[in-house]
């Protein structure tokens, strides 16, 4: 595993040669992403632009991490802000559907909000910082549901919400599975 991701590592310092930047971290605050950033940093020199994106959930620990992290390491941060009223509007929605998949409206906001800023920024690798441990639970088939089902989504706020969404970043299987990687060409490491 260490070899794997030594070659990738060196891959992404090849793409970021002469850039101020060689890949995008998100950063949550939390201890899977802290804890990238700083091996990232510290043991194989990469230079990540750090992008925190706030659906309104955060709380005062994470954002004291986030300053800790930027000022200890010499970072950049950049910081998207999900409207509140949607991110609110659209999670009541999910519950009231009673799909079992309720984190859709944040991960749809980060997931989107990122590859929007690697695309905007010309950086074509983006690492995430998740935690195969605790974050990846096997699913029964029965159960599966991919996130960015843009037609469950729909139909879900048409019967459960009454507002109109202007500003939210939602994404669909197709862009985030086709037009991402083959199209703007953007890789994403899960170490």
């Amino acid at each position: 595993g260490k070899k794997i991701l030594e070659k990738k590592i060196k891959e992404i310092k090849e793409s970021g040669k002469k850039k101020e930047f060689d890949c995008i971290l998100g950063i949550s605050g939390g201890i899977d992403s802290s804890f990238l950033v700083h091996k990232l940093v510290t043991e194989f020199k990469l230079k990540p632009l750090l992008l925190h994106v706030d659906a309104g959930w955060n709380s005062e620990i994470a954002v004291h991490n986030i300053n800790q992290i930027i000022d200890k390491l010499n970072l950049d941060l950049y910081t998207e802000v999900i409207n509140w009223e949607e991110v609110r509007e659209f999670q009541i929605a999910m519950f009231k559907s009673g799909v079992p998949h309720l984190d859709i409206p944040q991960d749809m906001a980060f997931t989107n909000t990122i590859y929007q800023f690697a695309k905007k920024n010309h950086i074509k690798y983006i690492i995430n910082g998740g935690n195969i441990s605790t974050e990846n639970v096997l699913t029964p088939f029965k159960y599966y549901y991919y996130g960015q089902d843009m037609r469950q989504i729909k139909d879900i706020l048409k019967k459960y919400s009454t507002k109109k969404f202007s500003n939210y970043p939602f994404s669909s299987i197709f862009y985030n599975q086709i037009i991402i990687p083959y199209f703007h060409r953007i890789k994403v490491v899960r170490p």
